[in-house]
């Protein structure tokens, strides 16, 4: 659909509370490296590091608690 990494984060983030509420129902998302930014990628490091801090970001409480 073509989402920017804020408003994905921010799905994401909606979509986690709500499974929260359900009693922790799964929620499986996709991310793809390639709307962050690829043009700036000059080595497959770049790319792990996006991955890497994309999945810190999700996994990361979205009312910033521990």
């Amino acid at each position: 659909m073509g989402l920017d990494w804020p408003t994905s984060l921010e799905l994401i983030q909606r979509s986690v509370r709500a499974a929260k509420a359900r009693g922790n129902a799964l929620v499986f998302f996709r991310r793809r490296y390639r709307s962050t930014g690829i043009e700036d990628a000059k080595t497959i490091d770049d790319v792990i590091r996006a991955y890497e801090e994309q999945i810190a970001a999700v996994e990361r409480p979205a009312d910033g608690s521990s």
